[in-house]
């Protein structure tokens, strides 16, 4: 079989786009962007929010053993129900010290970091209804984000995106932003 050259060259495209992410990344300071993005972390939320991020731990945890499992939180989550994978991928963000199960307290501090995470990146981008889109489909293109009346700095809004866009494929979907907001809000020390 003969290799596909545009593969290749599909390949080291990939990996630059991701390099560059990664140095975007590595050049911003979480706690700034934190702030330029007006996160608050626990202080966004009412003791009854917090509270009910609790009850719902509560409700998925069938064994009653104070950790959720992926099983667990894909049998207990709308959002998750029937997708293993996204259940484990939100138990690795969430995992902090990474036996594989959530504990109440790492339930609780992702959701704040997803919830916040999610009503910001709907302030980024005013002019889509969100409400009518759901959230598994969520994308933003680089213009809308970058162009945003929430950065003042066009470059600064630029190298943000490009550390979220970690495809470099200059739409900037939910997961992706998630997974680098929640990076950096741990790093900033929130919630």
């Amino acid at each position: 079989m003969t290799p596909n050259p545009l593969s290749a060259i599909g390949a080291i495209a990939l990996v630059l786009s991701c390099t560059a992410a990664a140095a975007a990344q590595d050049n911003l300071d979480p706690r700034d962007v934190m702030d330029l993005l007006g996160a608050r972390g626990e202080a966004a939320f009412t003791p009854s929010q917090v509270e009910g991020f609790g009850a719902v731990f509560s409700r998925m945890d069938r064994n009653r053993d104070g950790r959720l499992s992926a099983e667990e939180y894909v049998g207990g989550s709308r959002h998750f129900a029937g997708n293993a994978a996204g259940a484990t991928g939100f138990i690795r963000a969430s995992d902090a010290d990474g036996d594989g199960h959530l504990s109440l307290e790492e339930y609780v501090q992702n959701r704040i970091i997803t919830d916040e995470a999610k009503a910001i990146f709907t302030v980024i981008d005013s002019t889509t209804d969100w409400a009518s889109v759901p959230a598994f489909r969520w994308e933003m293109a680089e213009g809308a984000f970058v162009g945003s009346a929430l950065f003042p700095d066009t470059g600064v809004a630029g190298a943000i995106f490009d550390a979220m866009d970690r495809d470099g494929n200059a739409v900037l979907t939910l997961p992706e932003y998630l997974v680098v907001y929640g990076q950096w809000a741990r790093a900033a020390g929130l919630p």
